[in-house]
């Protein structure tokens, strides 16, 4: 165990502060305080390089549909709101009068007239447990979240963990050749805040609206050169919805848990067990399990769980509605095109990261390791593509606790591409549902059904 404590692998159960080690300069691959990277904080690394992956991937796919500067200012708006100095400022134009006109013609061009009742805007119902929902959502999730890594950052030595990238293994954590990549405690600490604080800000601004100013108002316009139902965010045309259902309130109280479950800070707690030194069969199941969470949750979101739930409920679906939603996307064309991407991808990449980071490149190894990647590729690409076609993600505004109203609709995104060609569109278009909590939800219902004029009856 002294060697294992000397290199701080997983192997070790007794914490630096406890050891009385004297032979550690013996122990080959000892550097002192340069350890490799190895269990929770590992996984804290490839889930902030998922993140990162993810990220610029939605700024690329966003970028080219709406324009990067347009993009640009939509994700960095809230530095509107900083004060700067005035040679930041906007140069004054010379010439006032013309400036004035021209401001004039932009706002008479921009009003337009709307008949009465083809356009409404709908307000959420805040139910008597909005409060305490509020609060036991600072209490179980943001508090946490800023205590742990407090406590995690005071047990941690300052160290530098390395990631070894190619070479050849010797044995004894010693390589031959390659390369590495070295990272401080500090930051590993850091980064795990961030990837646990950022899915909570998401849950508590999207999802819960903790604060009043963030509970959004839902528009519903039947106009012919709108027709939509407008979020925040996004707008929905009218012609994708598909079904409009209510839900009751213990469907209400489930997504909250699987909220709650979904948003706890698990790369924090991760790090936060691995300064106890746990038994190494202990250890080596707990970092594995929370590691896989922090990861899948980085990919997917803090409502993975939710769309977990669903995809089991649509799975077990016996009604003769959802079985012929089930059919419908079986057959859908997308379903062959995800397979044959996705394992091309998967061949591809999973070749590759094995090849420079496991460092073994012969022709046998790497042909066996593009096998798998295709088809284990091909089979979830088909999956992936199945479960797009009925809504397993959910939207939700939780203002309430109570019966709502669910709107299944087609999440349509245009094709990155500068072509728009028809098969990516389709590739990236998937169903989803709105579930929230309309005061009038008579007039909602209306609306969305093109009936005005009874919405206002």
């Amino acid at each position: 165990e002294e060697a294992q404590c000397c290199l701080d692998t997983e192997q070790c159960e007794t914490a630096k502060a406890d050891q009385e080690l004297t032979l550690c300069d013996d122990i080959p691959g000892y550097a002192g305080t340069r350890y490799q990277l190895k269990g929770a904080a590992m996984y804290v690394i490839a889930a902030g390089f998922v993140l990162l992956c993810k990220a610029t991937y939605i700024f690329f796919m966003q970028g080219t549909v709406k324009g990067f500067r347009r993009y640009l200012r939509m994700g960095l708006g809230v530095f509107k709101y900083i004060p700067l100095p005035r040679c930041f400022g906007r140069r004054r134009k010379k010439d006032g009068k013309k400036a004035a006109l021209k401001k004039k013609k932009r706002a008479a061009t921009k009003k337009e007239f709307v008949p009465e009742g083809l356009c409404e805007k709908f307000s959420l119902h805040r139910g008597h447990g909005w409060q305490d929902t509020r609060i036991w959502f600072a209490f179980c999730t943001v508090l946490p979240c800023f205590v742990i890594p407090i406590y995690t950052y005071t047990k941690f030595e300052s160290a530098v963990l390395y990631l070894p990238l190619g070479g050849r293994a010797l044995g004894d954590g010693l390589r031959e050749g390659g390369s590495e990549v070295e990272f401080h405690t500090s930051f590993i600490v850091l980064l795990a805040l961030f990837l646990d604080v950022y899915e909570a800000y998401r849950l508590a601004r999207f999802t819960i609206c903790v604060l009043p100013d963030w509970v959004p108002t839902i528009e519903v316009d039947v106009r012919p050169n709108k027709s939509w139902l407008k979020m925040p965010e996004k707008a929905i045309k009218l012609e994708h919805v598909r079904r409009v259902q209510k839900f009751d309130a213990s469907y209400a109280r489930g997504c909250f848990v699987l909220y709650f479950f979904g948003c706890i800070p698990y790369a924090n707690f991760g790090l936060f067990l691995r300064t106890f030194y746990l038994d190494y069969d202990v250890d080596r199941i707990t970092s594995k399990l929370i590691g896989g969470i922090t990861l899948v949750r980085a990919f997917f979101g803090y409502d993975f769980l939710l769309t977990i739930g669903h995809t089991m409920r649509w799975i077990f679906a016996q009604s003769i509605s959802d079985r012929d939603w089930l059919g419908d996307a079986i057959k859908q064309d997308k379903v062959r095109y995800m397979a044959y991407w996705w394992a091309l991808c998967g061949s591809a990449l999973l070749s590759v990261g094995t090849a420079v980071i496991v460092g073994r490149q012969d022709s046998a190894w790497a042909f066996l390791i593009w096998v798998l990647g295709f088809v284990g590729g091909g089979v979830l690409g088909a999956l992936f593509a199945f479960f797009q076609g009925v809504p397993c993600m959910a939207r939700n505004i939780l203002t309430s606790l109570d019966t709502g109203l669910s709107v299944s609709y087609a999440h349509v995104t245009q094709c990155p591409c500068l072509l728009y060609c028809e098969h990516c569109t389709g590739l990236h278009t998937h169903n989803r549902v709105l579930n929230l909590f309309v005061e009038d939800e008579v007039g909602f219902q209306s609306m969305l059904r093109g009936n005005p004029l009874q919405a206002n009856q």
